[in-house]
């Protein structure tokens, strides 16, 4: 869409991998946008079914952009970022679909405080009641929880709020907070924490990170890595130790995360997560150093 007087251009970036059950869905909702300043920009991961087709027909016309291999999340998503033109970067999920004011909302919250680098909503499970997500928070071990989550919705998480991160399903980010703090690191293959460890980048430059509920957007959750799957236990936590050993001082490790670790481990973790965490703290071990060099370069 042409740019508005006095109005951001907005590029929405979509990774669109093996979605073709969702896709369609998900670009008719930002068709009903009432934000008039805004382009759509689909990145397939080198998908096998018709994801490519949907969006390449849509009414909506969006730049399409292929990948000769899956690249996961972070890394289709700078591979948009790639072709945005938009002040305002968006990421939106294929398995999300969206409110009419839904961007006009995030956007006119993030326009309130100059200080906001990045920016969520608020996200309802599909029975569009029932609250996903309003905000997360992070715990000394970096096991994370979505605020509000399995909570029916009366307005108890109805107020703007700074927040640990926000979900990568559905944010806003600041072109200039990209600029200076970096994209997604692509070291978080193929999914989770890549949007946590851009939230604490942000942070850690000065910005906020702001959760808005009055943009609302439902999400279907894990279509490309089914939830409580081993397989997403295993890339959960994988991604999981990774951020700890990339983000953590060593006063955090000993002092915050070894504690609680081992506190979870003894008292609290699930038999179903027993077996996809040793492969995660294998998987650590063998690529300790490339990890630590990441950390070396963040500092």
């Amino acid at each position: 869409m042409s740019r508005q007087s006095g109005l951001p251009l907005v590029s929405v970036l979509i990774v669109a991998y093996n979605g073709q059950d969702y896709l369609g869905r998900c670009l008719d909702s930002l068709a009903q946008s009432d934000y008039p300043c805004f382009e759509t920009i689909v990145v397939d991961n080198a998908s096998t079914d018709s994801s490519v087709a949907v969006a390449t027909q849509h009414h909506l016309r969006p730049t399409v952009v292929r990948s000769a291999e899956n690249l996961g999340f972070a890394g289709g998503n700078n591979l948009g970022l790639r072709e945005a033109k938009g002040e305002i970067i968006v990421l939106l999920n294929q398995d999300a679909h969206v409110r009419p004011d839904w961007l006009s909302c995030l956007i006119d919250g993030m326009l309130e405080d100059p200080r906001i680098g990045i920016a969520g909503c608020k996200l309802f499970d599909p029975d569009e009641r029932t609250i996903q997500h309003a905000g997360g928070v992070v715990h000394p071990n970096a096991l994370t929880n979505h605020l509000g989550a399995g909570e029916a919705d009366a307005g108890q998480h109805d107020g703007i709020r700074d927040v640990d991160y926000v979900t990568g399903a559905a944010l806003a980010i600041r072109r200039d907070v990209i600029e200076s703090c970096g994209a997604l690191d692509t070291g978080y293959f193929p999914a989770y924490f890549e949007e946590l460890d851009l939230c604490q980048r942000v942070r850690r430059a000065g910005f906020r990170v702001v959760y808005i509920p009055r943009s609302v957007a439902v999400h279907h959750e894990s279509s490309s890595t089914q939830k409580f799957s081993p397989s997403f236990f295993y890339f959960y936590h994988k991604n999981r130790l990774r951020f700890v050993l990339k983000n953590y001082s060593i006063g955090q490790i000993v002092g915050g995360f070894l504690p609680h670790e081992l506190r979870w481990l003894l008292g609290h973790c699930p038999p179903n997560q027993v077996r996809p965490l040793a492969r995660a703290y294998l998987h650590n071990a063998v690529f300790l150093p490339r990890t630590l060099i990441c950390r070396w370069k963040r500092q």
